[in-house]
């Protein structure tokens, strides 16, 4: 098919500081993500030990600090400067020569082409210019490199009680719009046609689910890190926001929350 054929997503309009005033609830509250995901890039991804890692969107290092023991270097971009701020106090000292935390989006990043092994994006492609971002990967990774896109359904997945009854809550507060974003892509292109358009070969989809108890205090800190429900955002309705997610938690359970929570990782390889 031709270029001018493809019907590419649409580009998103976010505002770049979107998550302002959430990272600590972001490095927090949000899960990490299971091991069994993280070994399984290390196993496509990481070659020898000059191994290098480019973490697109890559928050406060929910990606790049568990994989740092793991690669010779890294590169951590994101927008918002907080976050990388606050990735910066969470790295452990042994890591903090190796990891380059640059303030940019992942479009407008300047790197070197060829230098990557592994190029992981975490909950934040559906925020970015696919298009735009895919190319640059592909140009950006070493031939037979991989690129790895993760996602996590949280609370927009209704399979437990008790997050219908949150939902509820989240909808009077723009909730519907977050599901939105998170379904997938602005188009009917989903993440797989957007890799194999631009040249990704070997384009496969894995699943990891595992179980999790939540607090009530945990509930909250993961909503407060979601830029529609940041404090910064809910204005003078967040004391009312948090009453209301409480009291609908309280309706179907005491203290603690089961999960089934299920990742989701998009792993492509740059071809040779």
């Amino acid at each position: 098919m031709k270029d001018e054929e493809i019907r590419w997503p649409e580009i998103p309009r976010f505002p770049e500081d979107a998550f302002r005033g959430t990272s600590k609830y972001y490095a927090d509250h949000r899960p990490p993500y299971p091991m069994a995901l993280l070994s399984d890039l290390l196993e496509k991804g990481r070659g020898r030990n000059d191994s290098r890692l480019l973490d697109l969107g890559c928050g406060p290092g929910r990606v790049t600090l568990p994989l740092a023991p793991y690669f010779k270097e890294i590169w951590a971009v994101d927008p918002e400067r907080e976050m990388l701020e606050e990735g910066m106090v969470r790295t452990p000292e042994p890591y903090r020569s190796k990891i380059h935390w640059i303030h940019s989006t992942a479009e407008a990043v300047d790197l070197e082409r060829k230098r990557f092994q592994l190029i992981t994006i975490g909950e934040a492609f559906h925020r970015m210019d696919q298009r735009l971002v895919a190319q640059n990967s592909r140009d950006w990774l070493v031939p037979g490199g991989r690129i790895a896109i993760i996602g996590y359904k949280h609370f927009w997945n209704y399979s437990e009680g008790w997050k219908q009854r949150v939902n509820v809550v989240l909808d009077r507060y723009g909730g519907h719009q977050v599901r939105k974003n998170r379904i997938g892509p602005l188009s009917p292109m989903s993440f797989e046609e957007v890799l194999e358009a631009v040249g990704f070969i070997d384009v496969n989809q894995r699943e990891y689910e595992e179980s999790r108890s939540w607090s009530e205090d945990e509930i909250m800190g993961y909503l407060f890190s979601v830029s529609t429900f940041s404090k910064r955002k809910l204005g003078d309705r967040a004391g009312s926001f948090e009453e209301e997610v409480r009291g609908a938690l309280r309706i179907v359970g005491e203290g603690k929350y089961e999960e089934k929570a299920l990742f989701q990782c998009l792993v492509a390889k740059a071809p040779l």
